[in-house]
């Protein structure tokens, strides 16, 4: 897969960020949470919620890249910015309430870094689909080049984030 496709996912992801953070209309809110060390006291793994957060990401994932390659990767980027923007918007939202760094980070980048690293992947598989366009416009072929390797890492990635996510979830 080509780097600047993941560099191009990466800043569309940044920019949706940067949006929902800097125009959301979530201002003045108060809450208060409780974080009072009942947190990994025991460890549950709910199956049924890990199987929601799987297939959830997994269908944004292959909105990604079969969605994206179809639509010469329009699709693709208007779900990214779409996910940085609720991403942004969650951002403002634990910033108004105060919410430690720990307790973002724990709930957020822990499973947040290989859910969107295997999401830029999905994304680069859909940007592929401009060539598709560009070849099918040239010779007047319909060349289909998706190969089922190229979903397989981004799709372990996902497993992995939503056992993380899940941990996370049901322990807290």
């Amino acid at each position: 897969m080509k780097k600047h496709y993941k560099l191009l996912s990466f800043l569309i992801i940044l920019c949706g960020v940067l949006l929902g953070y800097f125009v959301t209309p979530i201002k003045n809110v108060s809450y208060e949470i409780d974080v009072s060390g009942n947190f990994f006291k025991t460890l549950n793994f709910d199956f049924t919620v890990f199987i929601k957060i799987f297939i959830n990401n997994l269908i944004v994932g292959l909105l990604l890249a079969i969605g994206g390659y179809f639509t010469s990767g329009v699709l693709t980027v208007l779900t990214l910015l779409w996910n940085g923007l609720i991403l942004g918007t969650l951002f403002t939202l634990f910033h108004n309430l105060n919410i430690s760094l720990e307790l973002f980070t724990s709930m957020f980048i822990i499973h947040g870094i290989p859910e969107f690293y295997g999401l830029i992947l999905f994304s680069s598989i859909g940007y592929k689909g401009y060539n598709f366009y560009t070849i099918f416009f040239k010779t007047g072929r319909l060349e289909i080049n998706l190969k089922v390797k190229e979903f397989k890492y981004p799709t372990l990635l996902l497993i992995f984030a939503a056992i993380i996510e899940t941990i996370l979830i049901t322990n807290y």
